[in-house]
């Protein structure tokens, strides 16, 4: 009867230092941090293809003697604006972008060339309304993108 207690108490012992570990490592923000930029990378860009934050987003950009973006604008049938970028890897779903700030824009990616994946960017106005003319937003604006697994 003392050895089960004892293998009981030894499991609890065991268990109770396991779940001790657990909350060290949920609360270690170096750790946190790290399984971030492994579950779900992503990177901040500006609209003159500056990156501005990395997140484990640039790994996956093909860099060579090129930036991996490249931004065009049209301002045209509701498109604003159109950004390429170049992937060193394939990718069965098109990674996330995201436009950043106040206006409202749909982002519909389509693959490209090799690795490459461009998003053309409509305004909501354009889409709502219907109108055939949108006058691009002027200034700097920031996008978002996630690799999305």
């Amino acid at each position: 009867m003392g050895i089960i207690a004892g293998l009981f108490g030894i499991v609890f012992a065991i268990n109770s230092y396991i779940d001790w570990r657990i909350d060290q490592k949920l609360s270690d923000e170096q750790f946190l941090r790290r399984v971030g930029v492994s579950a779900r990378p992503f990177c901040i860009f500006n609209s003159k293809a500056s990156i501005r934050f990395d997140s484990g987003a640039l790994r996956f950009m093909g860099f060579s003697e090129r930036n991996p973006i490249e931004i065009s604008s049209i301002a045209k049938d509701g498109k604003v604006g159109q950004i390429t970028i170049h992937f060193n890897q394939l990718f069965t779903y098109p990674p996330s972008l995201t436009v950043l700030g106040a206006g409202l824009y749909s982002c519909r990616p389509e693959r490209g060339p090799g690795f490459d994946w461009t998003y053309t960017i409509y305004s909501a106005d354009a889409i709502v309304n219907e109108s055939s003319t949108v006058e691009p937003k002027t200034g700097e604006q920031d996008y978002k993108l996630e690799i999305l697994y």
